[in-house]
C-alpha cells in the first residue's frame, strides 16, 4: 500500500481555472498528458509469522513528451525498500530497490478515450540482494481510461521477463494488473479503488498471486495555480503469500503541472 508524497510547486499569483472533475481524470490517468511527480510511501501490514510491516517508498513520475498531435510518456518508478526477515521477529534491510521505467506512445485521443502501449524495463538497481532480483527485465505495457464528468474507468497491466542478470539467481515472469474506479464527488472530493493485483509466475502454488480488496475517498484542491491530489484507500489482501501481509493502506499526496502543448 502506499503513502504517497509529492514536493509540490507553490504559485505565487493566480487562482486555478480547472474544474475539479478534470483535475481528477488527470491524476488518477497513468498515461494523462500533464506532468505530476509523485512520492509514494506503500506499508504492508502482518506479514510472515511474526506479523511483520514491511515499507516502500516510491520515487515515480509521469512525464508526457508531445510528438505532433500524438505524445509520450516517460513513467519512471524508483524504490527505498525495507524489507524485514518474515522468518524472525525483528531485523531486516533498508535501501533501493530495483528500478522500473516504462515508456507509453499515445495515439491522439478520441475522448473520452485514452490508451497507450509500449515497454516496461527493468532495472537490476538494488543496494542488496535480499532487496532485488540481480535481473535485468523487459516486457510489454499497455493502458487505457475512459473518463466522463463523473466516472473514470480503465486499468493498465504490464509483464517483466529476466533476460540477463545473475545466472545464480532465478529468472523473472511477473505480471501487474491495476484497474482503476474513480467516480467524481461535489467540491473536489472524490471515491476511488486502484489495487495492484500481481502475479509472480516464477514462484510456486498460492504464492504466486496477490490479490487486493479495497478502496478509499480523495480530494483535489488547489494553491494558486498549483494542484495537489489527496487520498486514503485502504485494502485487505483477499489472496497473497504471506509475505504480501493481510492489509496494507495508501495515502497519497500528488502534485500536478501544466499539461503539455501539442505541435
Amino acid at each position: 500500500m502506499c503513502i504517497c508524497l509529492v514536493l509540490p510547486y507553490w504559485s505565487v499569483a493566480g487562482e486555478s481555472r480547472e474544474r475539479p472533475e478534470q483535475v481528477i481524470r488527470d491524476a488518477v490517468n497513468p498515461i494523462t498528458d500533464r506532468t505530476s511527480v509523485p512520492i509514494l510511501n506503500t506499508t504492508s501490514f502482518r506479514a510472515g509469522p511474526f506479523n511483520r510491516t514491511s515499507n516502500a517508498t516510491l520515487f515515480q513520475p509521469v512525464l508526457p513528451l508531445s510528438l505532433g498531435r500524438s505524445y509520450a510518456v516517460f513513467h519512471p518508478i524508483i524504490p527505498v525498500l525495507y524489507r524485514p526477515t518474515f522468518t524472525e521477529p525483528s531485523g531486516g534491510e533498508l535501501g533501493l530497490g530495483d528500478s522500473t521505467l516504462q515508456i507509453y506512445f499515445v495515439p491522439e485521443p478520441p475522448e473520452p478515450l485514452t490508451w497507450g502501449f509500449g515497454t516496461s524495463l527493468l532495472l537490476p538497481t538494488a543496494s542488496d540482494e535480499d532487496l532485488g532480483s540481480e535481473k535485468w527485465g523487459i516486457g510489454p505495457v499497455f493502458a487505457a481510461i475512459w473518463a466522463t464528468d463523473q466516472w473514470t474507468v480503465g486499468g493498465r497491466l504490464y509483464q517483466h521477463w529476466s533476460f540477463a542478470g545473475d545466472d545464480t539467481r532465478k529468472d523473472i515472469s511477473f505480471l501487474t494488473i491495476q484497474p482503476l474506479l474513480t467516480y467524481s464527488l461535489r467540491k473536489g472530493w472524490y471515491l476511488a479503488s486502484g489495487p495492484l493485483i500481481t502475479a509472480d509466475f516464477s514462484a510456486g502454488g498460492s504464492e504466486q498471486w496477490t490479490v487486493p480488496v479495497g478502496g478509499g475517498v480523495g480530494k483535489v484542491f488547489a494553491v494558486g495555480r498549483q494542484h495537489l491530489n489527496v487520498s486514503v484507500q485502504p485494502y485487505w489482501n483477499a489472496v497473497g503469500p504471506e509475505s504480501a501481509g493481510e492489509w496494507s493502506l495508501i495515502v497519497q499526496l500528488q502534485s500536478l503541472f501544466p499539461r503539455i502543448q501539442f505541435q
